[in-house]
């Protein structure tokens, strides 16, 4: 076996191991999401592979992504769709709604302590880009790298306000 490839299948048994302990310590965890805070976490841009080469233990997984959600809590509810957003989440609890939109998994948190680009605003952590919910520019880091259409952008507030109870989402700017 290739060396990548030992290590690589070292972080998927890492990863599992990991899983197993958040979930004995009551987290509820969607496909991905430890791959997507660990992307987060370590700010990798598009060099995604190199969380493999860190050589994380799966102590040191569950602590990186029990840290995540106690900062920013628990993703509790999954959509998935392309434009027909369908939604399979208890409403009253809602404060993070996670979104699959037009292929892109993307998060919106309700009370998100990041206000940039805007507040509240969607992350898209396979790409490490977030969503200004007024205008529709998608940023990575603090420079633009693609804008929704409006059509869209419109779509994609009206789910966010019926699901997300209380939100106040930016005027719309487009």
């Amino acid at each position: 076996m290739a060396e990548k490839e030992k290590i690589w299948r070292e972080y998927l048994s890492n990863e599992a191991a990991a899983r197993e302990l958040l979930q004995k310590s009551g987290y509820t965890l969607p496909d991905n999401l430890i791959w997507q805070i660990l992307q987060v976490y370590f700010d990798t841009g598009i060099d995604y592979s190199s969380i493999f080469f860190k050589r994380l233990t799966a102590l040191e997984i569950a602590d990186i992504v029990a840290q995540y959600l106690e900062a920013n809590g628990q993703i509790i509810g999954e959509v998935i769709s392309e434009l027909d957003l369908e939604f399979d989440f208890d409403i009253d609890r809602l404060e993070k709604a996670t979104v699959k939109f037009n292929g892109s998994i993307w998060i919106i948190h309700k009370t998100d302590k990041d206000p940039f680009p805007s507040s509240p605003h969607a992350h898209e952590y396979d790409k490490n880009v977030k969503l200004h919910l007024g205008n529709g520019n998608i940023y990575h880091k603090k420079r633009v790298v693609e804008k929704m259409r409006r059509e869209q952008l419109i779509q994609f507030r009206a789910e966010v306000v019926s699901r997300i109870k209380g939100v106040i989402l930016p005027d719309l700017e487009v």
